[in-house]
């Protein structure tokens, strides 16, 4: 079926949000899977994957530990250990990496460094033994993100001296898997409130009182 970029991104942070993600995760995942979403990277079967992996876990302990400037992680989930290691690596001194052992979900991972970066101008570099030869997130087009899909064993993420290039993905329509859009659907309606007279009369829905 066809969504909207919008469709996809309130879709998204509800799913995350009734998964047991924090607000603030749960709206970076969202408008990482959007953005994917809209560049051709099937951002919500990305999305389906990662929250079948995460629940029932929901906000366990980060496995992070930092040492002289290297911040190692043992596995790395985007939305837990990933989005707090971008943070922590944008605003960290110069020479600064992360240093991760097992990364899982990497297009979803490209996706938040890709928002990240645009976000505050920066460019991660990436450096794998899996990949032929280091890639830059953002950059003049979105191969790079499908690149990280090889991303196998031990990744080294740091910051490029340079400015992320200037480079544009459109919002709009695109096509989405019913049976995807079902589950996460699914999941974004266990946050709505239940349709009672109670919660008519607090203002729920269309409500009981008409005010215009």
């Amino acid at each position: 079926m066809q969504v909207s970029a919008n469709e996809v991104y309130q879709t998204a942070r509800k799913a995350c949000l009734a998964a047991g993600y924090l607000q603030d995760r749960a709206e970076d995942i969202a408008v990482a899977t959007s953005w994917l979403q809209c560049a051709g990277m099937m951002g919500c079967t990305v999305l389906d994957s990662l929250l079948a992996d995460t629940q029932d876990k929901k906000d366990i302990q980060l496995g992070l530990h930092l040492e002289a400037g290297v911040l190692q992680i043992s596995q790395c989930r985007p939305a837990f250990e990933g989005v707090a290691s971008i943070d922590w690596l944008l605003a960290a001194d110069s020479g600064a990496e992360i240093q991760i052992a097992c990364l899982a979900h990497p297009v979803m991972f490209a996706g938040l460094l890709w928002q990240a970066g645009q976000a505050y101008q920066r460019q991660f570099r990436l450096v794998s033994e899996a990949l032929e030869a280091p890639i830059n997130i953002p950059d003049e087009t979105v191969d790079s993100v499908a690149t990280c899909q090889q991303i196998s064993g031990k990744l080294v993420v740091g910051i490029s001296d340079s400015a992320p290039p200037p480079s544009f993905v459109a919002s709009g329509h695109s096509v989405v898997s019913d049976a995807v859009w079902t589950r996460l659907n699914a999941l974004a309606m266990q946050t709505y409130v239940p349709e009672t007279e109670a919660s008519r009369l607090s203002g729920a829905g269309a409500g009981l009182v008409d005010d215009d």
